[in-house]
């Protein structure tokens, strides 16, 4: 019975997922929802004119706990 369950939540799932909007890149960067009906609608690009800039002048770092182990990551073999 516990297996039926599992199989039918996977089953509901694909199906919702299906039917989901699609977010796509054109060839020229530009990205783009896709929807089922066949429409489509342009993302906004977020402009960098709302940044503003930060002073760190007297920018305040935590001191580093002498207790705790530091990992140095080189890379994936």
């Amino acid at each position: 019975m516990k297996k039926f369950w599992v199989i039918l939540l996977l089953f509901l799932l694909a199906v919702e997922f299906s039917f989901a909007q699609q977010e796509v890149t054109t060839a020229d960067g530009k990205k783009i929802i896709l929807n089922n009906d066949g429409t489509w609608k342009s993302v906004p690009v977020e402009s960098s004119a709302n940044l503003h800039p930060v002073s760190v002048h007297n920018l305040e770092l935590p001191q580093a706990n002498p207790h705790s182990q530091i990992i140095h990551h080189t890379g994936y073999n």
